[in-house]
């Protein structure tokens, strides 16, 4: 069993949460507005106490990542999972490792986030300045990098300008998530070798979650 096996399967659940409110918002137009908040307060979150910390301190903020990840975990091909939901998993991972190897860009982007949390009350709202923000600074910085991520989704969806802004903020938080996950030792071979103990895991952490319900 992988060492800080809880926390490595947190960054999962919040890097899978990015990626199911992308899938949600591309094809209606609208995700879970809490599960969409935790995301976005997670980017801010540059010095984080504890990984669980980035999320809010709570794990059913990421209610909708630990199920989505469990599906993952479990899928088969009676239970089929969207391709595209995979495929933005992987291009958040191959972004961050990009972003990793690029200096000047990590260093921009640290930089970006810490003037944006300097003028960011505690406890914000989520307002459309703030999505604005975090959308430039992906255009910026993160698309600047090649390997773009498509989008799959309702044409007269994905045009507006709001969505894209929405959809680039979750991408970023996605890619915080891959970050923490790669800085508390995740990696993709223990998702393969270790995959019945992240699936105990997460099925731990599911019913403690439904048990508070």
């Amino acid at each position: 069993m992988p060492k800080n096996i809880y926390s490595i399967t947190l960054s999962l659940a919040g890097l899978c949460q990015s990626a199911q409110l992308v899938y949600q918002l591309s094809q209606t137009g609208h995700c879970d507005n809490k599960a969409f908040k935790v995301c976005i307060e997670s980017i801010l979150n540059i010095n984080p106490k504890t990984v669980l910390s980035v999320y809010g301190n709570e794990e059913k903020n990421l209610n909708i990542g630990f199920n989505t990840l469990f599906n993952i975990l479990n899928i088969t091909y009676k239970n089929s999972l969207s391709i595209y939901l995979i495929r933005y998993i992987f291009g958040m991972m191959i972004l961050e490792k990009k972003l990793t190897k690029n200096v000047i860009a990590l260093k921009k982007l640290s930089y970006c986030l810490q003037i944006i949390k300097k003028n960011t009350i505690t406890n914000f709202e989520i307002h459309d300045s703030l999505i604005n923000d975090l959308s430039r600074i992906y255009l910026e910085i993160i698309s600047n990098l090649g390997s773009r991520i498509k989008i799959v989704g309702i044409e007269s969806i994905l045009n507006k300008i709001e969505i894209q802004n929405k959809l680039r903020s979750i991408l970023l938080a996605g890619i915080r998530s891959v970050a923490l996950w790669r800085q508390v030792g995740g990696s993709r071979l223990q998702v393969i070798f270790f995959r019945n103990c992240f699936n105990t895991e997460v099925q731990r952490i599911l019913v403690k979650i439904n048990k508070k319900k």
